[in-house]
């Protein structure tokens, strides 16, 4: 069990369509866990969702009325206008059936829902979340409807791979529940409305954040890297930047895109790209030494070893792309050395950009098959350095899509105890509650 600070949030409001699919009783934990983030939901249900569902499910977790009609019954409330353009800061339609996603693409707003979507006109972000048959699912209709809406700037949320209720194994199983909260956190923090009870939770701080792993080239289109795709980088930098925090965030050229990225000339945001291990170090010596930062994420994955000479046919050239790229039938031999660590260096460089403060500086450790004790001798080695006030150790047979397990280590209080735990939990929500708390302690 988590046992990461909670942070208290406000109510944004969640509107959660529910259409007619047997994994529609998912909705109801989606529904659970919205609320336990202190979201207000209210949902809407097609027919078909109602013959697996009964409407005292969703009034019992939400308090609020099962809404599925698209007259109001009363001239002061108009549903589909109302839930659009004056209620809702979110849509998502969890599952999403074919019908529903068909529906959709081909702009019919016969239902409440439809109706809704149509009114909405992408003022808030709206999410899919498809769930069907994997037959279904890859059929033409379906692929080019959520294309289309994708076009128009649907988010479509991934269908999981696996056994499906007809006793079939494919794609087109319902992202679980916990995943889906995840994309909407996202979704909210792109669209700009705050998810705390002030919009300046962290208003006071800037933060450099690192992320994805670096490339060191081998020749002119082969490189040396490695499995980071940037992803808890990018959500630390939506949520920070939500809370109010001004972020630079250094990523790597193949990283996820934070959904900040994508706001032209966001406030409080700006990102720079860097290829190699030597880019970055580059780029966050320029940061720290130049400017004022409260705190350092480092969460890249930066490359232990780079090519340095690269041995083709008997001879021997300098590793990188002066020399375009090697023939594919080449005898090759590459050698390799040691890349010095960055992290080491985060501190000294903080001195000259912040000299009258402290600047809080946190690394990862990803271990790969590392018991407890490994995983704690691995991050104990950060400290030793003097290179980290905080670690975040995560093992990478624990992460999957939908979890983010870690355990969040800080400095020990004696000789005797060089490390401390701080707290643990298993998602990113968790990770981002973890930081806001030891940051504003610091």
């Amino acid at each position: 069990m988590s046992n990461v600070p909670e942070i208290k949030e406000k109510q944004i409001r969640v509107l959660l369509h529910v259409s007619g699919s047997i994994a529609c009783y998912k909705s109801c934990e989606l529904a659970r866990l919205l609320i336990k983030k202190g979201f207000e939901v209210q949902v809407t249900a097609s027919a078909g969702a109602l013959r697996f569902l009964q409407p005292a499910v969703f009034e019992g977790l939400t308090h609020r009325p099962l809404l599925t009609d698209i007259f109001g019954g009363r001239p002061d409330f108009i549903p589909h206008l109302t839930l659009a353009q004056r209620w809702a800061d979110v849509i998502i339609a969890y599952p999403a059936s074919a019908h529903c996603i068909n529906q959709l693409a081909a702009g019919n707003c016969d239902d409440l829902f439809g109706a809704v979507c149509l009114a909405n006109n992408y003022r808030h972000p709206l999410l899919i979340a498809p769930a069907m048959n994997s037959e279904m699912f890859l059929h033409p209709s379906v692929r080019q409807s959520l294309e289309k809406l994708a076009q128009w700037g649907t988010i479509i949320l991934p269908t999981e791979s696996g056994q499906l209720a007809c006793g079939t194994t494919g794609p087109g199983k319902l992202i679980a529940p916990e995943c889906a909260a995840e994309f909407i956190d996202k979704a909210v923090s792109q669209s700009g409305v705050s998810l705390c009870t002030k919009n300046t939770m962290m208003k006071n701080f800037r933060i450099l954040i690192t992320g994805g792993g670096s490339r060191e080239p081998i020749d002119g289109v082969r490189c040396i890297t490695n499995i980071s795709t940037g992803r808890t980088a990018s959500f630390l930098v939506d949520r920070f930047i939500s809370m109010g925090a001004t972020v630079t965030y250094l990523k790597a050229q193949q990283s996820v895109l934070p959904a900040s990225a994508r706001i032209r000339d966001r406030a409080g945001f700006r990102s720079v790209t860097y290829r190699t291990a030597g880019d970055l170090s580059d780029l966050m010596q320029h940061e720290l030494t130049e400017y004022r930062y409260d705190a350092v994420i480092h969460a890249a994955a930066v490359s232990d070893f780079r090519p340095v000479f690269v041995t083709v046919n008997g001879s021997v050239f300098p590793a990188g792309s002066a020399f375009g790229k090697i023939p594919s039938d080449s005898n090759l031999s590459v050698t390799y050395e040691p890349v010095p660590k960055i992290a080491d260096k985060i501190k000294l460089w903080s001195q000259s950009g912040n000299p009258s403060g402290k600047t809080i500086v946190v690394c990862f450790k990803l271990t790969d098959g590392a018991d407890r004790t490994n995983r704690v001798k691995a991050s104990l080695k950060l400290f030793k350095r003097n290179a980290a006030d905080y670690v975040v150790s995560n093992e990478l047979s624990e992460i999957s899509f939908n979890t983010h397990p870690f355990e969040l280590f800080g400095r020990g209080t004696s000789e005797n105890e060089k490390i401390t735990s701080v707290c643990t939990g298993k998602t990113l929500s968790d990770l981002t509650n973890a930081l806001v708390s030891v940051l504003q302690e610091e």
